[in-house]
């Protein structure tokens, strides 16, 4: 769950969802970017579906008693997120090899689980080391140039659909989530350049350009999500508040 506060609410986004809206971003990037024209519907799809291991999680959101809010999916307990990660990379795995080759990638590559000597962490780690090794083989000779295309595309899809979840709509650079406020990271293949600088902003509270321009055209999508009132959930509990609060949606157009 991707959570934001405000005052008397607490936003709540679904992985999964945040995982549909950087399909739509995938899908609008320009067609060259993906060099391997044969296997762009295969990467739009593994992107779309790269947060599916959230789905159950998400089902039944629990609260952090030290933060006093709910567990978002930086703090959420290592051992079941880390089983629901691996569970997600088999059904993508399932879909398409190469999908499930490039979600591996993708998880397995996060810093905090590879430089800590946690046992989970490392476990983890080796698993889909070996699955990457398993899917290679699998797969057989590969575009090595498009596969690391893929990947920089889905990393930075991840990145800028977090960038609308994490940030209020409208937000001003100085207001921004410090993740982004300085640019992206997984953005030299986009840029060029290894210290080329992509950034985002928001335009007003629908509205936001990316600089330098990777989308084919200018396009529109929304982000399902809950605003959950703190009366609520010290009333009921988080899973009944959640589950009473209806679903909203918010517009985004990238200019």
């Amino acid at each position: 769950m991707i959570i934001r506060e405000e005052a008397q609410h607490f936003i709540m986004i679904a992985q999964h969802d945040h995982g549909r809206l950087s399909g739509d971003i995938a899908s609008s990037i320009k067609s060259s970017y993906f060099i391997d024209e044969m296997m762009r519907d295969t990467v739009i799809q593994t992107i779309y579906e790269h947060d599916r291991g959230w789905i159950k999680l998400d089902e039944t959101p629990i609260w952090h008693d030290a933060a006093s809010r709910p567990f978002t999916f930086e703090d959420y307990p290592i051992a079941p997120k880390l089983h629901f990660y691996g569970l997600g990379i088999d059904e993508v795995e399932e879909m398409s090899p190469y999908g499930g080759l490039l979600c591996c990638m993708h998880f397995s590559s996060f810093e905090l689980l590879r430089q800590t000597d946690q046992e989970d962490c490392v476990a983890f780690c080796a698993r889909e080391d070996e699955r990457q090794v398993r899917l290679r083989e699998q797969l057989g000779s590969l575009n090595e140039e498009a596969l690391t295309a893929h990947f920089k595309i889905l990393q930075f899809c991840d990145d800028l659909s977090l960038y609308v979840c994490l940030n209020d709509a409208g937000a001003t650079k100085e207001e921004e989530h410090p993740w982004f406020s300085g640019g992206f990271k997984h953005a030299d293949y986009f840029t060029g350049r290894s210290d080329g600088v992509l950034l985002a902003r928001w335009l007003n509270e629908e509205e936001i350009r990316v600089t330098p321009e990777v989308f084919a055209s200018s396009f529109q999508t929304t982000l399902p999500y809950k605003r959950v009132a703190k009366e609520d959930i010290e009333r009921s509990g988080i899973h009944d508040a959640y589950y009473q609060s209806p679903m909203l949606e918010q517009r985004v157009k990238f200019a």
